[in-house]
């Protein structure tokens, strides 16, 4: 259940129509602005009253860098994505923040609170540009962290889904490597779709062993496939698929009153 408002000039605001439950109520502060999110937790609603709850939001630190390649150009249009981590993966980051890079590749990130955080950095969509990293960097409470990232060509992984002999179109390809923490995303990964013929071919992935999974199209009774890939950075690695055809499940749904549902 959940609920959405925004502040009004005076900063008030309202949340209606909440049913009985205890909340995590969150402020997000306007764009580009300078000052740390909100947080409340357990807030008690109590159906027919009104709980109040007021935020002083304070001044936050920034996070601002450049996104290069090993030549020193800037890498425009890259999307960078900042948070601390959770510890558990049931629960979302206690801080994050984003912001696209400009033509030459720089960037700034506002509002942040203290801590450590961890950096992903997206590359533009079809550069062939692996995703950059940066893990454990300290935000300090009211000043500016500098973090330069530099973005290398990428490995390739390409092959071919196919069930008996023929290409399986449409089938979708997930490649990652696995986090040995549950607070932390992959480092590394990348997704694609096969074409018309079955072939695919994944861009921009860092060295590492990835597992591969493929998923059929909907609606079709393939059986998911899965690999395992050593990628190389600069280099093409070929993993092709075989799907069998699935078992299926079938039965009916009733209520207590043997009615279908």
């Amino acid at each position: 259940v959940s609920g959405w408002s925004q502040s009004n000039s005076s900063g008030g605001f309202t949340i209606s129509g909440l049913p009985n439950g205890s909340y995590q109520v969150e402020v997000e502060p306007p764009f580009y602005s300078n000052v740390s999110r909100g947080f409340a937790k357990s807030v008690v609603v109590i159906e027919g009253n009104t709980t109040l709850i007021n935020f002083t939001l304070k001044a936050g630190s920034a996070l601002s860098g450049r996104i290069k390649l090993a030549n020193g150009s800037g890498v425009g249009f890259a999307f960078v994505n900042v948070f601390i981590p959770s510890t558990s993966p049931f629960t979302p980051p206690s801080d994050f923040g984003y912001a696209a890079t400009d033509g030459n590749g720089d960037y700034i990130i506002r509002g942040l609170k203290a801590g450590k955080y961890e950096i992903t950095v997206w590359p533009p969509f079809g550069s062939g540009l692996s995703t950059g990293f940066a893990h454990d960097v300290n935000i300090t409470a009211g000043q500016t962290t500098v973090q330069n990232l530099t973005l290398s060509s990428g490995g390739r992984l390409s092959g071919r889904v196919t069930a008996n002999g023929s290409g399986i179109a449409y089938a979708y390809i997930n490649a990652f490597i696995p986090s040995t923490d549950p607070g932390k995303p992959p480092s590394g990964f990348g997704w694609g779709q096969t074409d018309a013929n079955g072939s695919y071919n994944l861009t921009g992935l860092v060295s590492g062993l990835y597992k591969v999974h493929v998923e059929p199209p909907y609606g079709t009774s393939y059986t998911s496939g899965n690999g395992d890939a050593n990628i190389t950075e600069g280099n093409e690695t070929q993993l092709n698929f075989t799907l069998g055809s699935g078992g299926s499940i079938t039965g009916k749904i009733v209520n207590a009153a043997n009615s279908s549902v």
